[in-house]
């Protein structure tokens, strides 16, 4: 689904689309919307999405529109047409910097552990822990494990 109807499109250039263009643009728009979702990592549609992500969208295709060769400079004496790296001829794009605002989109895994405490409560291992060396508790206690100074033992 297009995140923008093709009236959208007509009214950010200023001349009337044939019947065969409003075809284009209704396809280029779904792309358009195709490709955001894909550059985003997000699965919006039509109800939820962001108005910078449509206005995005809506930039692409009224690009694509005003200048569908990608020319940089045309010429009508001897023909010269020089064509610019912005995008393939034939297709819309985004531009960098819309690139990278759709990115900003993409959610990173934040996962991790964070230790607590009960207030006012004290770790056991600030303390030697004592461990008895015979099976009915009568022999002498050996230190099992401290933390003093800062080394385990």
């Amino acid at each position: 689904m297009a995140f923008a109807d093709v009236s959208d499109v007509e009214d950010r250039i200023d001349f009337e689309l044939s019947e065969a263009e409003q075809r284009m643009v209704d396809s280029r728009l779904d792309d358009a919307s195709e490709m955001a979702k894909h550059v985003s990592g997000m699965a919006w549609t039509d109800r939820n999405v962001p108005r910078v992500v449509r206005t995005i969208v809506l930039n692409a295709v009224t690009r694509y529109i005003n200048n569908p060769d990608a020319t940089v400079t045309s010429r009508a004496g001897d023909e010269t047409m020089v064509f610019s790296d912005l995008g393939e001829q034939g297709s819309f794009y985004f531009t960098k910097q819309e690139t990278e605002m759709l990115k900003g989109f993409i959610r990173r895994p934040s996962f991790g552990s964070i230790t607590t405490t009960p207030w006012r409560s004290r770790d056991p291992l600030d303390e030697t822990l004592w461990v008895s060396t015979n099976d009915e508790g009568r022999g002498d206690p050996y230190p099992w494990l401290s933390r003093r100074d800062g080394v385990m033992r």
